[in-house]
């Protein structure tokens, strides 16, 4: 029996269940055409494993009119644009989950590099909590 996973569409952003053995992006035809129609969805995994939010019109967009989720959401939170400078920090270091709570603002790359090579880790490399 295949294992079912729960997704989200990456045009409604409403979720599904995916039964399939291949990672499906949209949870219906019509959704699959919408995104057809307008040449981009809503959402995509960049190569990296981030969360990629089509918004050409985003002061800090990339190349290809998307912006990383995770910034996006801590724009939200802030009430303001993130400078070019700022970084935004994964607590758990999945690069996909992007709850607030998982997000910590660092103010420079340098402050970023620092929260993932001098804190303390365990056997497996990810954080300890306090």
């Amino acid at each position: 029996m295949k294992a079912s996973t729960q997704t989200t569409c990456q045009t409604c952003e409403g979720n599904f269940v995916d039964w399939s053995c291949h990672r499906r992006r949209f949870c219906s035809r019509q959704c699959y055409f919408q995104s057809q129609r307008t040449g981009k969805a809503v959402k995509k995994y960049d190569a990296v494993g981030y969360v990629m939010v089509y918004a050409p019109s985003h002061p800090c967009v990339h190349k290809d009119g998307y912006v990383p989720e995770h910034r996006l959401v801590m724009e939200k939170h802030l009430g303001r644009i993130l400078e070019r400078k700022e970084a935004v920090h994964h607590r758990n270091e999945i690069k996909d989950d992007n709850r607030i709570e998982n997000l910590e603002l660092c103010e420079s790359n340098g402050k970023h590099f620092v929260e993932h090579h001098l804190k303390e880790r365990d056997e497996n490399g990810r954080f300890l909590w306090a």
